[in-house]
């Protein structure tokens, strides 16, 4: 009887490690599942990480394209800007030019202005004088018309003078 209630109380501790271990079971099995789940869920969740990953990676790579795009842009804008400014300066260089050149023409066009004028004032006094001698020549005529019958007489007289003179030689 000894055996057999040492025989019980074996197997009364086997079975209550039996439970124990049952227990733990149930708990190493609950924890499985439950590790399993997060497993899934972090599975899921690299997934989705792994998704937006490689769209990132996506924009990423458009973002450095458009960056590459606009750098160029930037650069030919920046050529360009300086081949304008180049062209400005030689513009305003030619315009400069140009401005002297029209004083220059501004101030030979006021000295031709003077001496046009001087011209001018010198030709109305001759024409002035012209007048004047022309009027005075006009006197002249005439009193040699009112004179041309006594001229005309003493033409006459001397004429004959001379016919006297060279019959009177003879």
């Amino acid at each position: 009887q000894s055996e057999l209630e040492g025989a019980g109380q074996e197997r009364q501790q086997l079975q209550s490690q039996l439970e124990e271990t049952q227990s733990e079971l149930s708990s190493v099995l609950s924890e499985r599942d439950r590790l399993q789940s997060e497993l899934e869920g972090a599975n899921q969740t690299v997934a989705q990480l792994q998704s937006q990953l490689e769209e990132t990676q996506s924009q990423l790579s458009s973002v450095l394209s458009e960056r590459e795009q606009l750098q160029n842009r930037l650069s030919e804008t920046q050529s360009q800007l300086a081949q304008v400014q180049q062209e400005r300066s030689q513009v305003q260089s030619q315009l400069e030019q140009t401005n002297q050149e029209r004083q220059q023409l501004q101030d030979r066009l006021a000295s031709t202005l003077e001496q046009l004028n001087q011209i001018k004032a010198e030709g109305e006094r001759v024409q002035s004088q012209l007048e004047k001698g022309n009027q005075e020549l006009q006197e002249e005529l005439s009193q040699l018309k009112s004179q041309k019958p006594i001229l005309q007489f003493l033409i006459l007289a001397a004429f004959i003078l001379g016919s006297s003179i060279a019959w009177f030689l003879s």
